[in-house]
């Protein structure tokens, strides 16, 4: 019985410590940034320009800002999202890539985001 205990105890501290990590890798990924190499970006983008763009503010404001997307798609509801990035390596040459965004409705942005992909 003390032997299942402490295996039952290990099991639960071992669980705690994954959900944590999981938890935390949005975050530690932004930090560390392995993933950016291969991370092709649209050529007017930059993080502290991706970052200048708030909710509410126009279409031609984020044209200014960022320049043209790399990728245009309809994301539904009226709404359409503009990529500043994309995957540049192979799927076996790579660790991870960014997607970068915003998505507007009625010529304003609505929302920004940041998706990480690892392989």
């Amino acid at each position: 019985m003390k032997a299942f205990n402490i295996t039952l105890i290990s099991f639960a501290a071992l669980s705690v410590l994954l959900i944590t990590m999981l938890a935390l890798l949005p975050h530690l990924s932004e930090k560390i940034r392995l993933y950016k190499q291969c991370t092709k970006y649209a050529s007017g983008y930059s993080e502290e320009k991706f970052n200048k763009i708030q909710k509410g503010i126009s279409e031609a404001e984020v044209l200014k800002t960022l320049g043209k997307p790399r990728y245009e798609f309809d994301s539904g509801m009226g709404n359409k999202s503009w990529s500043y990035s994309n995957q540049e390596c192979g799927l076996s040459d790579f660790i991870g890539w960014e997607q970068k965004g915003i998505t507007v409705n009625d010529g304003k942005v609505i929302d920004t985001w940041t998706n990480v992909f690892f392989n």
